[in-house]
């Protein structure tokens, strides 16, 4: 899961790019009706939607049959910029038009970026001005029979391509989705799946992901993995309120308050299971290392909301003003009831003690987790 980061834009890279309307609609619009310029760049934060045209380009306009002919993807690190005009040349078997698709074009976003060899070696070196300035000039003459296509992050509206593409043909901002065409996306998503999905269920997904957060970094690649794990998990032919709360926050940070829920009401036999069955596969890449720092975490943002709420801050002004997916910060207003601010503080000194005793290796990774359920 993607937190929410706040994301960081260079002003003058990016302007003229933040006034951009979100030019997915129009553009599917526009590829329906086979009405598109021979070169295009997408861009943008939504890769999920740049990629979601280019693939429709693709059906829309290359032959099956023909693909491995007609359709030219090109490695973003391996290229040449007279590659992508080679590829351009040639002309079509049996497809509506040649498709070429620079992926990745950082050039497009201001940077240049060095080329590897085939294996992977030694650099081949940066194209030079010449071959940039001879492409730019090539993009206003692309054959009718060809759509070449760049694709790139957030775009240097400065660059001499992004200048020269504007001029000729169109440059589409795939940004966040909104309002109704957010709720759209999420329930087809579930009609795909056959699961039924009320307008309130919806609402809390898209709360509860952060999704509208402008400052997040969260995209629509972890809204459909949080959608898949929501299908998976349902049992029923709609999905149910419980079925996003087990699965939205990702499983983690799901499993380490289930684990608190169950010291806390002094079931400390579920707390072992949930520690051993679960958590040291959900502490991942660190086993039940990560789980402890999963825990330590987790304690602390339970402790930052009880200082907030002790300041009069309410559940919206907590989530505004922490760093943490919204789910995190309501579970940890929850929990925030169940301690006193000294508590809480204690806690989290056993805590940071345990966590250091563990990384001197005073004591084991496993009977630290059992000393602090059985303390807390």
């Amino acid at each position: 899961m993607a937190g929410s980061t706040k994301k960081k834009f260079d002003k003058a890279k990016s302007a003229g790019y933040e006034g951009m309307k979100n030019d997915f609609s129009s553009l599917l619009s526009d590829i329906k009706k086979e009405k598109l310029p021979n070169v295009l760049l997408l861009c943008g934060k939504e890769q999920y939607l740049v990629q979601w045209c280019v693939n429709d380009i693709i059906k829309r306009f290359v032959n099956e049959a023909t693909a491995a002919i007609d359709f030219t993807r090109i490695d973003d690190s391996r290229f040449s910029l007279s590659e992508i005009i080679n590829a351009c040349d040639t002309i079509s078997l049996l497809s509506k038009k040649r498709v070429v698709l620079a992926e990745n074009f950082y050039y497009a976003e201001g940077v240049k970026k060095r080329r590897t060899r085939a294996d992977g070696e030694e650099p081949v070196g940066l194209d030079s001005d010449e071959e940039m300035q001879a492409l730019c000039d090539y993009v206003k003459t692309v054959p009718d029979t060809t759509l070449l296509i760049f694709t790139c992050g957030i775009p240097d509206m400065r660059t001499k391509i992004v200048k020269a593409i504007e001029e000729c043909g169109r440059v589409s901002a795939m940004k966040s989705l909104e309002g109704a065409e957010l709720r759209r996306f999420i329930g087809k998503r579930f009609e795909k799946a056959g699961k039924g999905a009320s307008s309130d269920i919806i609402n809390e997904i898209i709360r509860l992901s952060g999704y509208e957060d402008k400052d997040s970094e969260y995209t629509l690649f972890n809204l459909d993995n949080d959608l898949n794990k929501i299908i998976a998990h349902s049992r029923s032919a709609n999905i149910r309120p419980e079925d996003i709360e087990e699965t939205i926050a990702g499983n983690s940070e799901n499993d380490v308050f289930k684990l608190l829920d169950a010291i806390t009401t002094g079931r400390k036999d579920e707390a072992y299971r949930l520690m051993f069955n679960n958590l040291a596969v959900a502490g991942a890449d660190g086993g039940i290392f990560g789980l402890l720092a999963l825990i330590v975490k987790n304690v602390e943002n339970i402790l930052f909301v009880k200082e907030m709420r002790a300041e009069g801050m309410n559940l919206e002004a907590c989530q505004s003003a922490l760093a943490l997916h919204p789910f995190v910060v309501k579970k940890a207003w929850g929990f925030s009831d169940r301690f006193t601010l000294q508590q809480l503080k204690s806690m989290c000194r056993t805590v940071y003690e345990i966590d250091a005793n563990v990384k001197k290796g005073i004591i084991s990774d496993t009977l630290a987790l059992e000393m602090f359920i059985a303390n807390v």
